[in-house]
């Protein structure tokens, strides 16, 4: 026996409403795809016509679009960018973004830049941790913690191909006998 989506509840279908900043005019229509008059709880406007399964995808009140477009803007520069592209649609959307610290051109997606930012700001970590060990990094992170990263000892002003895993070892430089290894 083959049996559908379990339905949703008059209760259920208000609630997510209600979440959205929608109240209905009326009874749930019974199907998510069935068109469903609200009033914005925003704007008061109380001609917004939407589906649940439309509701669920995010769209809300028109008056709303302003407000996502500038919460995704802020995204976009809380993470460390700025928009190069057209502002995205919607968090799924990929967007393109300029570094401010690199200047690098990247497509990210929105998502992504909720919760990260571009690589090189990690990378100038590393630079710190390798100064703070007693090295002077002589080109860009090799992308790797484990890859050899050619730096000069401050102490003995030889180049080395050390790598930061090494560094965090607490493994040094073997100038004369000062070398040791630290813990």
């Amino acid at each position: 026996m083959v049996t559908g989506p379990k339905p949703i509840s008059q209760e259920k279908a208000r609630e997510e409403a209600n979440a959205a900043g929608l109240e209905p005019n009326g009874p749930y229509p019974g199907r998510t795809t069935d068109p469903w008059s609200h009033r914005c709880l925003g704007c008061g406007d109380g001609d917004v016509r939407r589906s649940l399964s439309r509701i669920r995808s995010g769209h809300r009140c028109t008056h709303r679009r302003a407000a996502w477009a500038a919460e995704r803007m802020q995204t976009v520069a809380d993470s460390g960018f700025d928009l190069v592209g057209e502002a995205p649609k919607s968090l799924l959307n990929d967007v393109e973004v300029r570094c401010r610290v690199c200047g690098e051109v990247s497509v990210r997606a929105m998502a992504w830049l909720k919760t990260h930012t571009c690589p090189c700001v990690e990378h100038a970590g590393y630079v710190d941790e390798m100064r703070h060990a007693g090295y002077e990094p002589e080109g860009p992170f090799p992308g790797e913690v484990r890859l050899p990263w050619p730096s000069v000892c401050k102490t003995c002003h030889q180049l080395r191909r050390v790598s930061l895993a090494t560094v965090r070892a607490g493994v040094h430089c073997k100038h004369g006998d000062s070398w040791k290894k630290s813990r």
